[in-house]
């Protein structure tokens, strides 16, 4: 816990700052109308179509000290806002106006050399025209171009860092604009209809630099050199609004209404078991119920295999699921249909008519679902099958891996993610699993293969588990190592406001400040990294959960974890199962090594987990009740009293080192199925060639690990943080006092004159939560730490 108290500034100080601010009480809606830096006065006119044109002169609002015409508001807390613009209008656009602005713009106050995020429009009368987005980190500081991000550019059009421009040779007007904050979360977008947004830039700062409470609303900058110059700059806005997240759902550009989806699936997590299973006899049938000969599972491609397949929910919430388009192996998965019960009526067994693979009408409630977004949640997947599976088809059995791709579906929903099309019914989804076979098995004699050489999808039973943003979690997903030593996200957003750490000028796009890519030692990256958490002990502090979310290798990837010795983080390892299999040195290809992660506590409320040994049993770190009870080499019993298979579900995480090599990162798997006394978990690993007949052994092997039980009626939330203590500052004749309540315990003060590559210090001399220090002849900043 942090906090930050600047000391005032001094008397001529505060009154050169005020000297600069020309203030004008012109409202127009809600806005207060302000002149900062700025000796010409805006005129604002509310037009016959309820928008409002600006008319501004002054200066720039680039590098330092701003000067233009700000109509706001305050904000106090998170925020997210949009508004359309019209058209910006200046009078020298192919001269010194070229870059004359209307937009967005967050001020952490009313000085000129305030620190601020700008979203802004430049006139479409020049070839440069475009939106762009600046910022100003630190008070006085210059205003200027996000960092660069490599991740972003395949979001942006413009030739600048953080622009947009259309991709043809139509005006850029009109152009929706939106800028929202989260925690010190802050991100600007732009639209060119309102409903799917670009992401133009993502920014955290530390908490000191931009209060809880800022100013928020529309900046109109006519960009000359000169402040007097006679130059103008007209803006027209429409519709300034609180973004409506969750959005209206639509279905042809009509609101949906009764055929809309369910409750926004952000308020809770959820899990769902899922049972995918054949028919007893093995008999495939026809729409009239008759034979259609006997199943070969794998026979041919996933899309005539995969009509055999029955799909049930075995237990699920609190927020249910659907699907409406599945396969071998293969879920395109919805949240919070908007009836539960008929959410499944696609499913079931070939005795129910209304069975069906694919679902694309939102009258029917399996599509009246939201597709799960990145940058909403994460996903991650257990499989809920121990081996070896056996499917009546003739088959040779085999062992189950499950993963979650994170790629563009077509299944079709009402989107969550707002890059796609916010609230949009149609295909265009992120999240889907998929079920593999751990190895090569013996080849169907009458042609379906097992092989890597044949079809490797899979089809048993899985848990599934939704962990949304809004509850505080420290989660994302990471893209791939083709970009390597540089990290990003999957796509920008995705990632909760609690992942970012306050450090754009150390990583402007926050990934960088968690995860590392390690050099494979050839001046190579793959699947190998290092995730870093701030504050948080690797060794005891909480459980982090993996889910690999690559779809292009033979059986998919795996992707497990080793905490540090020292408590620094984690060691990961990204592999492909058929590629790297038996080899724990070989690691996925830079562009098959995306992950997502999800950290939880062991103070997170109901939480029943541990970190378990696997060579005995024994509890390393737990939180809950439950027994674990190692029966033999690999395989566990987990109990948990009051507790069965229609209650909730598990996360299962391996969590160690390959046994007499420290310096690498197990490459086991972990299933789990439920049992008489509770749930066996097994771990095994493959030997390439080992099993029968040549074809790949999977061995049973101890192994540490971590599980988390996800209820379905209780689930696991975040403990609720402290009261933050505050810091005050107030003048005495020795100097200033600084200090916070009295009860207050646990905490030290620190100081430092230079916010950004500074070092903190100790201050000497408190006693009872009080110190007086000498007034400073420049700026100090104070804060306490924890």
């Amino acid at each position: 816990m942090k906090l930050t108290k600047k000391q005032p500034q001094s008397a001529a100080a505060m009154a050169c700052a005020v000297a600069l601010v020309a203030v004008a009480k012109l409202h127009a809606g809600t806005f207060t109308s302000v002149e900062i830096n700025n000796p010409i006065t805006a005129q604002v006119v509310t037009n016959a179509d309820l928008s409002i044109t600006v008319t501004a002169g002054g200066g720039d609002a680039y590098d330092n000290p701003d000067s233009f015409s700000y109509l706001y508001e305050s904000r106090t807390g998170d925020f997210d806002i949009s508004v359309q613009v019209l058209n910006v209008d200046a009078d020298d656009a192919s001269g010194s106006q070229s870059s004359s602005k209307g937009g967005l713009m967050v001020r952490a106050n009313l000085t000129p050399g305030s620190p601020n995020i700008q979203v802004s429009a430049t006139p479409d009368q020049v070839s440069n025209y475009r939106v762009e987005t600046i910022a100003r980190v630190n008070q006085d500081a210059g205003t200027d171009d996000p960092p660069e991000n490599p991740f972003f550019h395949a979001y942006d059009a413009g030739p600048y860092v953080g622009t947009f421009q259309p991709n043809d040779s139509g005006a850029l007007f009109p152009i929706w604009l939106r800028a929202s904050r989260h925690g010190n979360l802050f991100q600007t977008m732009c639209s060119t209809d309102g409903i799917a947004w670009k992401i133009l830039a993502e920014y955290s700062f530390d908490t000191n630099r931009y209060p809880e409470t800022l100013y928020v609303g529309l900046a109109t900058v006519a960009h000359n050199g000169d402040l007097s110059s006679d130059n103008r700059v007209r803006s027209t806005y429409a519709g300034y609004h609180d973004t409506a997240v969750p959005p209206v759902a639509t279905v042809s550009g009509t609101p949906a209404g009764d055929s809309g989806p369910g409750a926004w699936p952000v308020s809770s997590v959820t899990g769902v078991n899922w049972s995918q299973y054949l028919p007893a006899d093995g008999i495939s049938r026809n729409t009239d119920g008759s034979s259609a000969g006997q199943i070969i599972w794998n026979s041919g491609g996933f899309a005539t295999t995969s009509r055999d397949e029955l799909l049930s929910i075995a237990g699920q919430g609190p927020i249910p699921w659907s699907t409406t388009r599945y396969a071998c192996g293969a879920i395109d998965f919805g949240l919070s249909p908007r009836d539960a019960v008929d959410g499944q009526s696609n499913l079931g067994p070939y005795s129910n008519p209304n069975r069906a693979r694919s679902v694309t009408d939102p009258a029917l409630a399996p599509a009246a679902a939201w597709a799960p977004s990145p940058r909403y949640g994460v996903a991650l997947i257990t499989s809920r099958t121990n081996g070896p599976v056996q499917w009546n088809d003739g088959a040779a059995p085999f062992y189950p891996h499950t993963f979650i791709a994170l790629d563009f579906s077509s299944a079709t929903y009402f989107q969550m993610d707002d890059m796609v099309g916010f609230g949009v019914f149609q295909n265009g989804g992120h999240f889907y699993t998929r079920g593999a076979k751990l190895g090569d098995t013996a080849a169907h004699p009458d042609g379906g293969a097992n092989s890597s050489g044949g079809f490797q999808r899979a089809a048993f039973d899985f848990s599934l588990a939704w962990f949304p943003y809004d509850g505080g979690w420290v989660a994302g997903s990471f893209a791939d190592a083709s970009k390597a030593p540089a990290v990003g996200w999957t796509e920008p957003g995705a990632h909760s406001a609690a992942a970012v750490v306050g450090s754009y000028e150390k990583a402007p796009n926050d990934a960088a400040a968690l995860l590392s890519w390690t050099d494979l030692g050839d001046g190579t990256y793959g699947g190998l990294a290092k995730l870093t958490l701030p504050n948080v002990n690797s060794s005891k502090d909480g459980l982090l959960f993996l889910v690999p979310n690559d779809d292009t290798s033979n059986r998919g990837p795996q992707a497990n974890a080793a905490a540090t010795t020292d408590g620094s983080g984690w060691k990961v390892a990204v592999r492909l199962v058929d590629e790297n299999k038996g080899d724990p040195s070989a690691y996925a290809p830079a562009g098959s090594s995306e992950f997502s992660f999800l950290y939880i506590p062991y103070t997170a409320n109901n939480l029943i987990g541990a970190q378990i040994t696997g060579a005995t049993g024994a509890t390393v770190h737990s939180a809950g009740n439950f027994t674990v009870t190692r029966l033999s080499t690999g395989r566990y019993l987990l109990s948990l009293p009051g507790k069965q298979d229609t209650n909730g579900m598990f996360l299962l995480q391996p969590v160690g080192t390959v046994p007499g090599n420290p310096a690498l990162v197990d490459n086991n798997t972990l299933t789990y199925a439920p049992s008489t006394n509770g749930w066996i978990v097994e771990s095994r690993i493959v030997e390439p060639g080992a099993g029968p007949g040549g074809f790949d052994a999977y061995t049973l092997r101890d192994s540490d690990f971590y599980f988390a039980w996800v209820d379905f009626t209780n689930p696991v939330t975040l403990a609720a943080l402290p009261a933050a203590p505050k810091l005050t500052a107030t003048a005495s004749a020795g100097g200033v006092t600084i200090s916070w309540p009295a009860s207050v315990t646990g905490f030290t003060l620190q100081s430092t004159d230079v916010l950004v590559g500074g070092s903190w210090t100790t201050v000497a001399g408190v006693a009872n939560n009080s110190v007086t220090v000498a007034s400073p002849t420049g700026n100090r900043f104070y804060r306490l730490i924890q």
